[in-house]
């Protein structure tokens, strides 16, 4: 057969995603790089494992629910998001002010108190619903962007087990409707590609730029995809005047769905292919 597209693979991946049932459709290796990403997917197991590789993360706690996270006294700057999720649904950026009122850079959104933030997030709550939003919290440190951004640039790397490809970076606070954010895509080497990514319109006012440490980002997703032994999986970053700090691992990226122009497609899937020839996966023939 030809060699799959990115979304083609992305696809496949998204059926084992979605019910137990679909591993029997796949040989015992693939079964096990699946276990894998789902182990490392949850957000403090995702931490652990980034330590364990050398790579930094952010000093955070986890908590049972939004009442256990926000009880007691609080950092002057810190972020709240599930413990589960996607999409940016409950991460807030909060800033505490000496008057005891909390505001949010996320949201853009000031609340009176701790009691009125856990009483807004758990309406989020209820209509987002536990794939999207877990009762559980993890309670983070505020990460300083190297770039000096009040909400901290997103660094979405495509990392491919025979070496990461590309980078999106990305400025996406969810006060702003999508038209408005801001995206610039690089190859692995900080090379801008311009759109060649579908529904990228980048706001005019907001200037993005590569980070002095790029390099770090390249090379704390080879590392990781490496120890990890995927054949795929998209690494969440962000640029700090540390380094390169890890955020999350994000296994089927845009919930599967198309999203390059063709060209990248190819590209994408032919790095995927290979990655998965080298680790000996089979994502299409069912197992003997």
């Amino acid at each position: 057969m030809n060699t799959p597209t990115y979304s083609q693979l992305l696809n496949r991946r998204t059926q084992v995603w979605a019910t137990e049932a679909n591993k029997t459709r796949f040989d015992e290796p693939t079964q096990r790089e699946f276990q894998k990403l789902v182990h490392i997917n949850r957000k403090d197991r995702g931490y652990a494992f980034a330590k364990e590789c050398g790579v930094a993360s952010v000093p955070h706690d986890v908590f049972t629910d939004i009442d256990a996270a926000l009880t007691g006294p609080l950092p002057d700057r810190f972020v709240v998001k599930p413990l589960v999720g996607h999409s940016s649904a409950g991460v807030h950026l909060i800033e505490t002010r000496s008057d005891g009122t909390l505001w949010c850079h996320m949201t853009n959104k000031e609340f009176a108190s701790p009691e009125a933030l856990t009483e807004h997030y758990k309406k989020r709550l209820a209509k987002a619903g536990k794939f999207k939003m877990s009762a559980e919290i993890l309670r983070e440190s505020y990460v300083e962007d190297s770039l000096g951004f009040d909400v901290p640039l997103d660094y979405k790397v495509y990392g491919f087990y025979t070496g990461a490809v590309l980078v999106m970076q990305r400025y996406a606070p969810v006060h702003l409707p999508y038209d408005q954010w801001a995206f610039a895509m690089y190859d692995r080497n900080g090379t801008d590609q311009g759109q060649i990514r579908w529904k990228t319109d980048t706001h005019p006012d907001v200037k993005l730029s590569l980070p002095d440490n790029f390099d770090a980002l390249i090379k704390a997703t080879d590392t990781l995809v490496k120890q990890a032994r995927v054949s795929f999986v998209r690494t969440d970053l962000y640029s700090t005047p540390q380094g390169a700090v890890f955020g999350e691992f994000t296994p089927v990226p845009n919930a599967g769905k198309e999203s390059f122009t063709p060209e990248y497609e190819t590209i994408l899937g032919q790095h995927w292919q290979n990655s998965i020839d080298e680790l000996g996966l089979n994502y299409f023939n069912k197992p003997t």
